[in-house]
């Protein structure tokens, strides 16, 4: 079985003042039980999550097959995303990060954007997110090999945007700050900002912070997607937070 490839993006300085709601699009799920019936709430969810037409896109160069992966992939999104929509007003307990609102969840699937590129990232790396809460932009550059290989792992895809999903929370771009600064004032001192860039992959605390976001990938993944084991170990494992 293959191993996945990790997406990360490079360190950046923590922005505050995340917006939580309202949910764009739609408010009430309609039927006979309105809010008061979760099946209808979940499938309005879906419905309106289909009729995103930006949350998977690919560049000019890429092969056009790669559009029927990025159709799986937004299916996958699309599901957590009723899940959380179901849960709107409630508090999730992440190992690693503590109480989280579903409401920043929500945000983050609402505005994430999946940009498949053919770009070559470096060592260890798939692609990158670019989070940017205060003007609720979560962008993710991903390569179109490193993609195809997550749709031929089972629920590889899903595993796929939940640790993305942990990096853009608030916690996960804090904890990736903790790391960076733990790294530049330890293996990475005394090099330039492009050598530790470079270098930071090949870092413990590239792993610890990959492992941190592969722990709450998978618990996002079994709260929210129904998937109760990913069936593969990613690359740096699990954290024991």
């Amino acid at each position: 079985m293959s191993t996945p490839i990790i997406v990360t993006g490079t360190p950046q300085i923590i922005v505050t003042g995340l917006r939580t709601g309202p949910y764009t699009g739609w408010t009430d799920p309609g039927g006979p039980g309105g809010w008061s019936d979760p099946v209808n709430v979940f499938t309005a969810a879906i419905n309106y999550y289909a009729q995103k037409d930006d949350v998977v896109e690919k560049e000019e160069d890429v092969s056009s097959t790669i559009v029927v992966v990025g159709q799986r992939l937004k299916q996958k999104i699309s599901i957590g995303y009723g899940s959380l929509i179901m849960s709107r007003f409630g508090n999730e307990l992440l190992p690693c990060f503590g109480s989280t609102k579903v409401s920043e969840l929500i945000n983050i699937l609402e505005n994430i954007k999946f940009n498949i590129t053919n770009k070559n990232f470096g060592l260890g790396r798939a692609g990158e997110i670019i989070a940017e809460p205060v003007n609720s932009s979560f962008t993710v550059n991903i390569n179109e090999s490193a993609l195809q290989g997550y749709d031929n792992l089972t629920n590889g895809l899903t595993y796929l945007f939940w640790h993305e999903v942990a990096h853009a929370l608030v916690s996960g771009q804090q904890t990736n700050n903790n790391y960076w600064t733990s790294y530049i004032n330890g293996p990475g001192s005394g090099l330039s900002e492009a050598e530790q860039i470079a270098q930071y992959p090949s870092s413990q605390q590239f792993s610890d912070n990959e492992a941190v976001a592969n722990t709450v990938a998978a618990a996002l993944a079994q709260r929210f997607s129904g998937v109760q084991n990913l069936g593969f170990t990613p690359t740096n494992g699990f954290a024991s937070c």
